[in-house]
């Protein structure tokens, strides 16, 4: 018996997902921006000062605030702060603000939608990462057509 929420799989699961988190943006959008994909969200601002750094704090308490009041957890292990650009001012710290203050993770590399992408924005780490994989599936391909290869002493 489902008490609340959507039963996964059912048809309508997605459209009522979307309509539940359609304000959040809203609540956000004054202080950062939002980019929402299915269920990821993600804020982010491009900081020229300090006071950049505060409007993006902001966008993060009206986030949690926001979470609190439609009875949402957000998982904090997977909120991380990245910065972008030749020279990245790492000294500003972002927190989750609940009722122990909880500091968000910086990363040097993320991964979004697949793609690992680093502070400098090479790519090496994402680019590597295909490469070993594609590396790893021909093993898999050449192994497999060994094993099926017939065992004949005739064969060159």
């Amino acid at each position: 018996m489902v008490t609340s929420g959507i039963p996964q799989g059912s048809v309508l699961g997605h459209i009522l997902f979307l309509i539940f988190i359609n304000d959040l943006i809203k609540c956000c959008i004054a202080h950062s921006e939002v980019c929402l994909f299915a269920d990821d969200a993600e804020l982010f601002k491009h900081i020229l000062s300090e006071s950049d750094e505060k409007q993006l704090q902001e966008g993060i308490n009206e986030l949690h605030v926001w979470t609190k009041n439609w009875l949402l957890n957000l998982n904090i292990s997977k909120c991380k702060a990245i910065s972008f650009g030749r020279t990245v001012d790492k000294s500003h710290t972002y927190n989750n603000t609940d009722s122990d203050v909880m500091p968000i993770h910086r990363v040097n590399i993320i991964k979004d939608l697949g793609i690992l992408i680093d502070e400098k924005l090479t790519f090496r780490d994402h680019i590597h990462d295909k490469i070993n994989k594609a590396y790893m599936m021909f093993g898999l391909t050449r192994s497999s057509s060994i094993a099926e290869r017939p065992r004949d002493a005739s064969c060159c």
